[in-house]
């Protein structure tokens, strides 16, 4: 009934499974926002970093929920200096958090028992983290505004992959 430590990969598919039924089922603005609110905070908050880190100055900053055309906008930052440098990490940035995921899947049952309203918990939380680690079509859009950036990006990590030994 539990998932082992070393099944990660099972937890993600659960993980992905019950984030689509919780999408199904949050079609309303305030119940939608009051589900993803932790996750929105931790998305925005790593646009927010990785946009200060790379000079990217951060000016606005909200987790207020909004009801647009498309759907639902639940955060965003705005950047007064985006450029062909950190567009492509400010706009990723909540891949960040696929490590915070993969940390608690190994350091969850370490520190709480196997029980089953742990285990809900611990599925609740990587539900929350992996879905929101996923950039948003916004943040695809601030990547493509600045392609050349992208291919700069690209060269340094091929050029790393490379000198690696992995390609």
């Amino acid at each position: 009934m539990y998932a082992h430590q070393g099944d990660f990969f099972v937890s993600v598919v659960i993980v992905i499974l019950i984030g689509k039924l919780k999408h199904v089922h949050c079609r309303r603005l305030w119940s939608a926002a009051l589900v993803n609110f932790i996750g929105v905070v931790l998305h925005e908050v790593a646009h927010f970093i990785v946009a200060w880190l790379l000079g990217g100055r951060p000016t606005r900053f909200s987790v207020w929920p909004q009801r647009t055309v498309d759907g639902f906008l639940f955060g965003h930052v705005v950047c007064a200096r985006m450029n062909t440098f950190n567009a492509l990490p400010i706009g990723l940035a909540p891949l960040m958090l696929l490590p915070v995921a993969w940390m608690l899947d190994r350091q969850f049952f370490v520190h709480f028992p196997r029980t089953t309203g742990s285990y809900i918990i611990y599925l609740f939380l990587l539900v929350i983290i992996i879905e929101n680690a996923l950039p948003s079509t916004a943040d695809w859009r601030v990547v493509w505004k600045y392609p050349i950036g992208l291919v700069g990006w690209g060269g340094v990590l091929f050029a790393y992959l490379w000198q690696s030994g992995w390609l």
